[in-house]
């Protein structure tokens, strides 16, 4: 793979991914950036750019892999009446119906 500006920063985020993933998920499966890549790779059309593609993922997974679950369940409570009071009858309906309580 020849090294380009756009590989290096795929493998840059890709180790802040590898990072916070050990250390605030230590059992979780990491995925390689060669993984990644070609699971991006098999959902694209031939006019994608996976580079782009694959740099919004691994920034999704770093953002995601940055955060506990307390803290990302603590914010979607934090946010739940502004998004509950946007959402159409129905969907309040199933929201409330399937809300997950923590205590």
């Amino acid at each position: 793979m020849v090294l380009t500006a756009e590989k290096t920063k795929l493998q840059a985020l890709h180790t802040q991914y590898v990072e916070a993933t050990q250390q605030n998920y230590p059992h979780a499966y990491v995925f390689s950036l060669e993984e990644i890549m070609a699971n991006v790779a098999a959902n694209t059309e031939p006019t994608d750019d996976i580079d782009a593609l694959t740099k919004s993922v691994l920034e999704a997974m770093v953002y995601t892999a940055s955060n506990t679950i307390g803290e990302m369940v603590e914010r979607a409570e934090a946010d739940f009446v502004r998004r509950f009071e946007k959402m159409n009858p129905e969907q309040q309906r199933v929201c409330t119906q399937y809300r997950l309580k923590f205590q």
